[in-house]
């Protein structure tokens, strides 16, 4: 899964820099900050939200390894030889953020998992452990990833003649063409099935089934997890619409005669996938009060540091010493605080 890399640039090239350069530090400072948001607050720190944080952490991972293939690629000569297919392999091939993606939907997999067992079968031991086993989870997860995508750590190589990075599958070898379904499955299309399946029983659940409870504190249960829930097929549907177009484009580049490696149809993929890592922050920010809210704080606080270290510089930097600035404050105070006396003692 890795494209031509050029040194001259073309219009598809000029089009994806300038997108990538908006897109990946979108992407990063929202990803960010929902690791700031969960760190930093007691109250954020839920199963479910460290779930979050490490859907957050693969999808920078996406960000950050496809700028070498799809951005940096026009900036340096790529060496040649046993180095160049070890560069290609772990860097300039951006296979390394296909691991991201699939770590990402397996994220994606475990947070329904997660709300099916909080909802449906809140008593049961499964419900109990997978609080427990968070980072077993997420281990898991980014363990996946890295075994679906050991086939193009093999196969990747350099082609001097054509400078690029590309799959060096044995000609006519039907694991060329398989590996691309299999890739899809484990990806994509398992995942995506999974998930389905669980939110329409969480749905089911939820909405379909009027409650019969009048408590208070239970109504608003029902209604919060309804919330949450919401927010999280935002995020399973923008991964399917975003995610699904570049394993199909991969499947027919092996699979069928019109489409070659590293067309401009194929790149556009990428930067749609790029696309879905970069929106889930945003779809917390826009659906879940609590996260805005603190987001608003972490920000507001960083901006606070910022004055008060300006104010500081501005002082030490001021031709009146600190310790003049000080007691020149002091010295108008007091006048202040005599001026005050007096008029006092003229009023008795």
């Amino acid at each position: 899964m890795v494209r031509h890399t050029s040194v001259k640039m073309h219009n598809i090239d000029v089009f994806l820099v300038i997108a990538y350069s908006v897109i990946v530090p979108l992407n990063l400072m929202g990803n960010i900050l929902v690791f700031l948001v969960v760190r930093f607050n007691r109250s954020m720190k839920t199963p479910m939200n460290f779930l979050l944080v490490n859907l957050a952490v693969a999808d920078m991972v996406v960000a950050i390894f496809l700028l070498p293939s799809n951005v940096f690629f026009h900036l340096f000569n790529h060496p040649n030889g046993k180095a160049g297919d070890y560069l290609c392999k772990f860097l300039t091939a951006g296979n390394v953020m296909w691991i991201g993606g699939n770590a990402s939907g397996s994220t994606l997999v475990a947070i329904a998992l997660e709300r099916y067992f909080a909802i449906l079968l809140p008593y049961s031991t499964h419900a109990k452990k997978a609080k427990k086993k968070v980072n077993s989870i997420i281990l898991s997860c980014w363990l996946f990833g890295v075994i679906a995508n050991i086939p193009l750590f093999v196969v990747t190589v350099y082609d001097k003649d054509s400078n690029t990075c590309r799959e060096s599958w044995k000609k006519d070898n039907i694991l060329a063409k398989l590996y691309p379904f299999v890739w899809f499955l484990c990806g994509v299309g398992a995942p995506l099935l999974i998930m389905i399946v669980l939110y329409a029983k969480i749905g089911r659940r939820l909405w379909a089934k009027e409650t019969r409870s009048t408590q208070a504190p239970q109504i608003a249960i029902l209604l919060y997890r309804k919330h949450v829930t919401k927010i999280l097929l935002l995020v399973t549907i923008a991964y399917g619409v975003f995610w699904l177009p570049n394993p199909l484009v991969y499947i027919m580049v092996y699979n069928s005669p019109y489409l070659k490696y590293g067309s401009s149809l194929y790149r556009v993929t990428i930067l749609l996938s790029c696309l879905g890592s970069s929106l889930n922050p945003f779809i917390y920010s826009l659906n879940s009060e609590k996260f805005r809210k603190h987001s608003k704080d972490i920000i507001c606080c960083f901006r606070n540091r910022r004055r008060v270290t300006t104010l500081e510089e501005v002082i030490r930097r001021s031709p009146i010493p600190m310790i003049h600035y000080v007691n020149k404050m002091q010295t108008e105070c007091t006048e202040t605080l005599d001026v005050t006396n007096l008029r006092i003692n003229k009023f008795l």
